[in-house]
């Protein structure tokens, strides 16, 4: 792979700086496709919004359905982008504040639609699915509901993660079955460190009433606590079996190791899905 990058990288390139420059061109391409997929999925709820709703949530019709299935795989392709562009985000914590932002717009938009989707009082005149494909239906919409949420947040959730927390997760994920704890409990100090630095910090500041109001301020306090506590636990276990089941609940609650095949799943999921319905729509107008 190095010789063939060189054939095609200009000779004004030196060789070690091939890899550097095809990582800048990959992150730019991404990032390029990640915007479309973002900004594709916006205009195209919108215009379901204004085309459909009347006809779909009103009169039964199915197209702000098909809408919403061609958004939600779309989102998720997008969520997948993000694990190429973390270091990215990394160095532009508001472009990544931003795009989190337009995420969670876009899901809300979607879940609206899926709401209605899932509404058992439908109007009567409206298109009546067949038994079996409505409950497929339902059931993929309950799904898609919670998965793509669930992608959402291990897929951005690590870009704002400090030095410190990341190296506590990748020693956990990386320790199933070690038994050395002294670089998790380097780490570890060093996280407990930087929080206590950080509340010091926030202490010695002039606080408002919105500060005591701040819910992911508190929403992220609880979840550091359980952290630390769960990483805690895993590490004073001397099983290899009872560790291996808490790595994996870990992978489950957070994927880490596991990412890459979890939105694999889910975007397979979501295409099969999508396709299905689109055959179904197309059965019901034959």
């Amino acid at each position: 792979m190095p010789s063939l990058l060189r054939l095609i990288t200009p000779s004004a390139i030196d060789d070690d700086s091939v890899a550097a420059v095809w990582a800048r061109e990959l992150d730019a391409f991404v990032l390029a496709m990640s915007d479309q997929q973002l900004i594709t999925s916006l205009i195209l709820l919108g215009c379901a919004y204004a085309s459909y709703w009347h006809s779909s949530v009103k009169k039964g019709a199915n197209n702000l359905w098909v809408a919403a299935d061609i958004v939600c795989f779309s989102s998720v392709t997008h969520a997948a982008t993000l694990l190429t562009l973390r270091e990215y985000f990394r160095r532009h914590r508001y472009l990544a504040s931003a795009r989190v932002a337009l995420m969670y717009a876009i899901y809300i938009m979607w879940l609206v639609i899926a709401i209605h989707i899932l509404d058992p009082h439908k109007p009567g005149n409206s298109t009546k699915l067949p038994t079996p494909a409505a409950r497929f239906r339902h059931a993929a919409t309950f799904i898609k509901v919670f998965s793509v949420l669930w992608i959402y947040l291990f897929t951005y959730l690590p870009i704002f993660l400090s030095a410190e927390a990341i190296r506590v997760r990748e020693g956990t994920a990386e320790s199933r079955t070690s038994t050395s704890h002294i670089d998790h409990y380097a780490h570890r100090v060093a996280w407990v460190g930087s929080i206590s630095l950080r509340r010091k910090s926030s202490a010695s500041q002039k606080r408002s009433i919105l500060t005591y109001l701040h819910v992911y301020k508190h929403f992220r306090s609880q979840i550091t606590r359980f952290v630390l506590w769960f990483n805690g636990y895993f590490y004073r276990q001397r099983d290899g079996w009872y560790r291996t089941l808490l790595w994996a609940g870990g992978e489950v609650i957070f994927p880490w190791r596991s990412t890459g095949l979890c939105i694999a799943f889910v975007w397979m999921f979501g295409l099969a899905v999508m396709i299905v319905n689109v055959v179904q729509e197309n059965l019901s107008h034959a």
